[in-house]
Order: C-alpha cells, then sequence, then structure tokens
C-alpha cells in the first residue's frame, strides 16, 4: 500500500512530527513551564477537559494556556485549543 494512503493514528504533536520523520529532539520550543508544557502534551483539549482530567484547577490550567498561547505554541478556536506547528532546526 502506498506509504501517504495507509490510515495512521496520529493522538499527538509527536506523532505528527515522528510520521514526518523528524525528531523531537530537533524541536526549537521556547521556554514553557512545567504545567504548560505538561498541557501542550494533552492538546487539542477544551480547557475544562483540561481541568477534568489532570486535577489542576482552572486558574490554573487557564494561566498554562495563557502561557501556551503567548509562545505562540497553542491557539484556541471554538473552545478547544490546539498545538500549533513547531519550527524545526
Amino acid at each position: 500500500m502506498n506509504r501517504l494512503l495507509k490510515p495512521l493514528t496520529l493522538t499527538s504533536a509527536a506523532d505528527v512530527l515522528e510520521s514526518l520523520g523528524i525528531s523531537p529532539s530537533r524541536l526549537d520550543l521556547p521556554d514553557l513551564g512545567e504545567l504548560a508544557a505538561s498541557l501542550l502534551e494533552r492538546l487539542p483539549a477544551t480547557a475544562d477537559e483540561l481541568v477534568l482530567t489532570t486535577g489542576l484547577g482552572a486558574g490554573e490550567v487557564a494561566a498554562a494556556l495563557a502561557e501556551l498561547e503567548l509562545a505562540g505554541v497553542a491557539a484556541e478556536g471554538d473552545g478547544i485549543f490546539r498545538a500549533l506547528s513547531i519550527r524545526c532546526g
């Protein structure tokens, strides 16, 4: 079967990068707090889903999501936060 037509199960940004042959060690990530980096790996998700699945408070989740948006690595649309593409070095 053609590799491009092969169905893939992509559940995270790392899965997408791996399917493209890009090593996560080559990522040029901005400095993120531990909580923000942890939530980035859980996207796409709504803020409510992150509160429920992490057990964190709504304020903590909101602050971490704001950090991700300000760093340019995540964006919200229709209530869902998604990881944005990351430059590779």
